[in-house]
């Protein structure tokens, strides 16, 4: 370098020089004259703006809703799902015109994909929607979401529920005042039953403020936290390995069954 160059700090500039000709003869720098802060800042946009459109191209719409039902003449409700988010939400906290409704609505966003399909009959007392993913087991999940909001209008008695997940995965079930946005919700199903099963996908559920006639889990595995819950006749909960925490502002009495040799731990108060 010292041979040919002088120093190396003189094949530096060299090098620069012909870095800033060569970009200049192809339009990609600007002259020397030219303001070089306005031309970083372009370029700093332009980069935030392609990662951000990539972004966006490339990610799910999770709160974009493919699918809405009405249930205005439900007496009791069968829902089958896999893999997806369930949240019971006070309908005034949605948007407009939802927020306007006098039955329950079910809303679902899921993957749209043609193994991958939301069938319901709701039209009848008792109404069903099934979300049933076709896909096979080595890409079932991949790239798959669902999430399902139940709105429910205001001081409304909520019809007798059945979620059932029918997958292999995880699927949680949320709904009561715990949430900003629904500050202050019961779930009230007045002289109804609410169940939730899982056949072999884990079932998380996280619930606050329900009144019903009963209420079922029935899961392998997963959590369930309940807190208030009020029930005429009974409640029921099974399971091999859920953590399950449940209050109640009821006097109650507790049975106690465990079908294994597995440890486990019950406490009342």
């Amino acid at each position: 370098v010292r041979r040919r160059h002088g120093t190396l700090w003189a094949y530096i500039v060299k090098k620069r020089d012909d870095f800033l000709r060569s970009g200049r003869q192809l339009g990609v720098i600007p002259d020397a004259a030219a303001n070089w802060v306005q031309f970083f800042l372009g370029v700093i946009i332009t980069i935030v703006l392609f990662i951000s459109f990539a972004s966006i191209s490339s990610s799910e719409p999770l709160c974009v809703f493919n699918h809405q039902f009405i249930l205005s003449k439900a007496k009791t409700f069968h829902l089958d799902v896999d893999n997806c988010n369930v949240r019971f939400l006070p309908a005034k906290s949605a948007e407009y015109p939802n927020n306007l409704i006098e039955s329950l609505k079910v809303r679902i966003a899921i993957t749209s994909d043609p193994a991958v399909t939301v069938t319901g009959d709701v039209c009848e007392q008792a109404a069903n929607i099934t979300i049933r993913n076709g896909r096979s087991d080595t890409v079932r999940y991949v790239d798959y979401y669902c999430s399902v909001e139940i709105l429910v209008p205001d001081k409304f008695v909520i019809p007798a529920i059945n979620i059932v997940d029918t997958g292999t995965n995880v699927t949680t079930v949320r709904g009561g005042a715990m949430d900003v946005d629904s500050a202050g919700f019961d779930l009230n199903f007045g002289p109804n039953s609410l169940s939730i099963s899982a056949e072999q996908a884990a079932l998380n559920v996280r619930m606050d403020g329900i009144t019903c006639k009963s209420f079922n889990y029935n899961a392998k595995r997963g959590n369930l936290f309940v807190e208030n819950l009020r029930t005429s006749e009974t409640a029921v909960f099974e399971s091999q390995s859920a953590d399950i925490t449940v209050t109640t502002p009821q006097r109650t009495s507790v049975e106690f069954e465990q079908k294994s040799g597995n440890l486990a731990c019950l406490s009342a108060a």
